[in-house]
């Protein structure tokens, strides 16, 4: 129904926000996130007028997680807008063809990110599916990060939170 950012651009570059950043299609859900969370629905700049925006005043919203599931990790490359190498950071991903197989990146993490940073290697890419806990019937929410600083962050979350379906933890930035 949405999906919660840490940035938006301004004057083409991207820019932190200090609360969260939600942006929807549906204007009534914006309204409501406006009510609950703080921030006036606007009009995001991109989707041709068709994504609203809202600028919470919150840095910590309590969601539902529906189990496991709804955490995934996988190392990324792109290029032409499609993904070019999918994995775990040990094994592929993706393609079908070769699910499984070794992926032949760096195993220490320093290593990982200096070959992400040079383009030599592929970024983390961090996406959680969830429902606002008080407003699941809002929907499905959805949160993505590429960031190679809070990689370890994610990793930790992912490897040791043993999430029950629809157990409620806070998202903080």
């Amino acid at each position: 129904m949405g999906r919660f950012h840490v940035v938006r651009q301004r004057g083409g570059r991207p820019v932190a926000v200090s609360a969260w950043r939600i942006t929807t299609e549906d204007h009534a859900i914006a309204d409501a996130l406006g009510e609950v969370y703080g921030g006036v629905p606007q009009p995001s700049g991109s989707g041709g007028g068709r994504v609203a925006e809202v600028l919470t005043r919150c840095d910590h919203v309590p969601v539902l997680l529906d189990g496991r599931e709804a955490v995934s990790l996988r190392m990324v490359t792109r290029g032409s807008g499609e993904a070019l190498h999918v994995c775990d950071g040990t094994r592929l991903l993706e393609s079908a063809g070769a699910r499984g197989s070794l992926c032949g990146c760096p195993t220490s993490l320093a290593d990982r990110k200096a070959a992400a940073r040079t383009g030599r290697g592929p970024v983390p890419e961090v996406r959680i599916g969830f429902r606002l806990a008080g407003l699941s019937d809002l929907g499905v929410f959805s949160f993505v990060s590429t960031s190679l600083p809070s990689y370890p962050r994610w990793l930790r979350f992912w490897t040791w939170r043993l999430v029950r379906p629809w157990e409620c933890c806070d998202v903080n930035w």
